[in-house]
């Protein structure tokens, strides 16, 4: 039997072989690359046509074509690619041999004086052009790779740049950059080269989850600056470039809908917002007004569940050339309403016990529930006019607005599960706006002498009205009564105003020196006011009242009328103003075809000062600062062959401190630390050296290797650590010891390496980035110990890395990409190491991050030429973030034991959940 059946498979392998030979010897297969007749960079997805077969093929992400199977003869390709003249091919394949053709394309795009309108088709082409040909060092993320990938903010985008990681909002979104293991105030974020201002009144860092990623042409990462640029960025500058008019009518829409599944195991607690007052008493009747109870609404405080809520995401752009192609316009849109979530489990401190000296002390263990419903509104236009062939005029517009309605339920317990049970339901409505306008014209004034200005005007504002905490609590927790406590209400905003020119002049005496010089004027100011106020329970003859419904609850101001005046008078009120002169010079010179050198140096003056409301018998009410900077640069670029660089670069980079930084403050005084809480008008601005050296070899566009190693040194860096206002060493003798902003005494440094590889195969592909990063600096800290039952308080210094720091920044993405049927798939992991999160004034109790791993998903089908379909899926894997103490856990052992403290050698300050985000649409297409 077993032989009957071996019969037959030998002989259908057999046959099938003999089968096999006489096809390949009746045909054969066909190779082909097509790329750029300038660069030769591959056109991936460029359409290939055989004439005579009809076949229809795609070039693949390794930039090549394949036939398998063409009988010997003579044939005409027709290839394709938007942007490009259509180009036909003819070829002979030849029997017994390996047919290759290669095929080079011509762009079609118009090239209008000094603008260049090129198609989103090219998006990753030119990102990768940006990246070799740049005279500084920078990481480009194109339109395409943010429209595929799987985030929808400029924040969480920038995750997945090389060397940079984000610290996160509350809601889990990324806020802030981290470049290069220096945290933002290093940093600034830019529109078209134009630095933007914050509406956070105690930073200047952008809050990068107000831009949503569908109006982003590209991002630029720039590590190290040429001197055309601004100055105020030693770790780097992110710079948004904006969507702008294409050469030919185009559309795009996209709408999608998803969730949270944070809102599969609970609901979403929500509120009205309807019946907030913006304003505060205080605002609206003037400072020295006493507040009534009816002045306060609480009607907000009416929750409303929402089971399973849906999240909507919306955009829409338009553009085109009109009057014969002089006027350029692009209008766009975007809209995200947004439903997030968030557990928390949370160990309130209390600084550090005294014996055994400096052991972590802690209160009670916190749960939160938070709910979060944000709204994101961005809206832009951008117009191009040809005025001559030789001048022509920008003119941008932008709006963004940011609405997150905050409710958080905590749970507060006091460790060791005894004793009162006390409630805060916070309702916070938080709006965010930034308007920025820019006009700019480009001239060619003689052959060789060309000029182009900008006049800018960009205003970030912040409001949170009448955040209000209701304040609850169990006697027990057995207790089935609830009983109200108080009902703090706050009210703050700020707005922030910049005013910004420049000019720029480049001349180009011969085709190998360009000397460009320039300068900008800036001009800031900044308003931020505070108010708050302290309702108490009250109920006649009786200390404690059963609350039921916030409607039926009972307040009054306790003591009155203190508590019902509203407090104006701290660090948080306050007006400032800042003032910015720049000029630079710098030579750009080809010594060879392969040696290109940039020299020069910029100038800059800073002038800085503020009114405070603190009281005028405290010192630093007012403060005025100016300085002076002069701050070279030298880049260095040998080119091996027209793909692979060599760069080697030198600049000089400074950090301004922030206005609310130099601003003194007489509260938050933590009575067992001996310290108050305060800004510091004795604070320097922070300068660095900072070299770069990288290889470059971009094969395609999308093979390429960047390696490159990177080293500062910061002098004044800006920390915080203890600190006296008059200048004296400090000591257990000082009665005024304040912990804060603070320049350590030695320069701090900050080194590493950075990675970037990218590899395709066909259809399939793979990209990521490994940067290691290494820092010290030195700060005074504080050990509290004691002395035959006294508390005695010592200091001293310790180096540890830089806050935000982390040792590894990791990358990965598996991709998939079938151009023929419109397939897109990416599976992405971005793993950040273990980072100090909360720098403390106490030795050895700073506050670390655990490393994380998060995973994402993202796929796009296309349906027809102009509908697609797309799915996007964040934190995969439920990856939540850890906070720890690196201290023996004193925590162990309490009854019943505590959530989360297991490891002896750590204590778990906070866990952070978000669970996952899933995200389903589609997207339409016209261009």
């Amino acid at each position: 039997m077993l032989r009957l059946i071996r019969f037959p498979i030998r002989a259908f392998v057999l046959l099938s072989a003999l089968l096999l030979i006489q096809l390949v010897s009746f045909s054969q297969s066909l190779k082909g690359k097509v790329s750029d007749v300038v660069s030769d960079e591959p056109l991936v997805g460029a359409n290939v046509l055989v004439k005579e077969t009809g076949q229809k093929l795609f070039v693949g992400l390794d930039g090549y074509f394949r036939i398998n199977t063409i009988k010997p003869g003579n044939y005409t390709l027709v290839i394709s690619y938007t942007g490009y003249d259509i180009k036909t091919e003819p070829v002979t394949i030849s029997p017994n041999k390996a047919n290759f053709v290669r095929v080079a394309l011509k762009s079609s795009s118009k090239e209008l004086t000094a603008v260049a309108v090129t198609s989103d088709s090219k998006a990753e082409f030119n990102a990768r052009k940006l990246e070799k040909d740049a005279a500084q060092l920078l990481n480009v993320v194109s339109a395409k790779a943010i429209e595929l990938s799987p985030d929808i903010t400029a924040g969480n985008v920038l995750q997945r740049v090389s060397g940079v990681s984000v610290q996160r909002s509350s809601s889990g979104d990324g806020q802030y950059a981290i470049i290069r293991g220096l945290d933002s105030r290093y940093n600034y974020t830019s529109i078209g080269g134009v630095v933007l201002p914050s509406p956070d009144a105690t930073q200047r860092s952008v809050p990068l989850d107000m831009f949503p990623a569908d109006l982003i042409k590209r991002i630029e990462v720039v590590k190290s600056l040429t001197p055309d640029l601004e100055a105020n960025a030693i770790g780097g500058a992110t710079n948004l470039v904006m969507k702008d008019g294409p050469e030919k009518l185009t559309i795009s829409a996209n709408l999608s809908t998803g969730g949270n599944t944070v809102f599969t195991d609970r609901s979403f607690s929500g509120f009205s917002r309807k019946d907030i007052n913006f304003k505060s008493p205080t605002e609206v009747h003037g400072s020295q007004y006493i507040a009534k109870i009816s002045d306060l609404v609480t009607r907000q405080l009416n929750f409303h569940d929402v089971k399973y809520p849906l999240n909507l995401v919306a955009g829409f752009s338009i553009g085109s050339r009109l009057l014969k192609d002089k006027l350029g316009y692009m209008f766009g849109s975007s809209y995200i309403r947004e439903y997030r979530g968030g557990n928390t489990l949370y160990y309130q401190g209390l600084g550090a016990n005294d014996n055994p000296p400096n052991t972590p002390a802690f209160q009670n263990v916190q749960n939160r529930q938070y709910s979060f419903l944000q709204s994101r509104l961005g809206l832009q236009a951008k117009f191009n006019y040809i005025l001559t062939p030789d001048h022509y005029l920008d003119l941008y517009g932008m709006f963004l607005q940011l609405d997150n309605n905050q409710h958080s339920h905590t749970e507060v317990d006091g460790l060791g599960g005894t004793g009162e049970i006390d409630y805060f339901d916070r309702v916070a409505f938080d709006r965010k706006n930034m308007a920025h306008g820019s006009l700019a014209g480009h001239d060619k004034i003689t052959k060789i002498l060309h000029a182009d200005w900008m006049l800018s005007y960009s205003a970030a504002k912040a409001t949170t009205p009448d955040q209000v905490d209701l304040e609850t609590y169990r006697e027990t927790k057995a207790s089935q009564a609830l009983y109200l406590s108080n009902l703090p209400s706050r009210w703050s905003h700020s707005h922030d105003i910049d005013k910004s020119v420049y000019l720029n002049f480049k001349l180009t005496p011969g085709k190998k020196v360009e000397i460009t010089a320039g300068g900008m004027y800036r001009t800031k100011d900044r308003t931020a006011y505070y108010n708050d106020y302290l309702e108490s329970s009250a109920e006649a003859n009786s200390p404690k009242q059963q609350f039921t419904t916030i409607g039926n609850a009972v307040f009054s101001f306790i003591p009155y009328p203190a508590a019902a005046q509203g407090d104006t008078t701290n660090e948080n009120n306050y007006t400032a103003h800042e003032k910015v002169y720049a000029a630079y010079a710098e030579a750009k010179i080809l010594f060879s075809s392969k040696l290109q050198v940039i020299a020069g140096v910029r100038e800059e003056t800073t002038n800085q000062d503020y009114t405070s409301m603190i009281s005028p018998a405290l010192p630093g009410k007012t403060g005025h600062f100016q300085y002076t900077d002069i701050l070279p640069g030298l880049h260095l670029k040998y080119g091996f062959t027209d793909k692979e660089n060599l760069r080697l670069s030198y600049f000089a980079g400074i950090s301004r401190p922030t206005l609310y930084d130099l601003i003194p403050s007489s509260n938050s005084t933590d009575l067992a630390a001996l310290y108050t809480t305060s800004g510091n008008y004795n604070l320097k601005h922070a300068s660095a050296d900072n070299i770069d050296l990288r290889y470059d070899n971009f094969f395609s566009s999308t093979d390429y290797v960047l390696a490159g190693v990177f080293y500062k040194r910061i002098t004044n860096p800006i920390e915080y650590s203890t600190f006296t206002l008059n200048g004296s060493s400090v000591s257990a003798n000082n009665v005024d010891v304040r912990y804060g902003p603070t320049n350590p005494t030695a320069a701090a440094t900050n080194y590493g390496f950075e990675l970037v590889v990218s590899k395709y195969f066909g259809k399939f592909g793979i990209s990521g980035n490994y940067s290691y990063t290494h820092s010290t600096v030195t700060t005074l800290k504080e050990i509290l110990g004691n002395n035959n039952g006294s508390p005695v308080v010592t200091f001293v210094n310790q180096t540890r890395p830089l806050q935000g720091q982390a040792d590894h920044i990791g990358n990965l993405s598996l991709l998939f990409k079938d151009s023929r049927s419109g397939f897109d798939a990416q599976l992405s992991l971005v793993y950040t190491g273990k980072r100090i999160s909360v720098v403390s004034p106490f030795l050895d109790l700073d506050t670390w991050q655990r490393a994380s791993t998060q995973l994402d998903f993202s796929l796009t089908k296309r349906i027809n030429p102009h509908f697609s379909f797309f799915c996007k899926a964040t934190n995969l894997l439920n990856n939540k973030v850890y906070q720890d103490i690196l201290h023996q856990n004193n925590l162990i052992g309490f009854p019943g034991g505590l959530k989360g403290q297991t490891n002896p050698a750590r204590i778990l300050i906070q866990q952070d959940e978000f669970r996952q985000t899933i995200l389903l649409g589609f997207r339409y297409k016209l261009q």
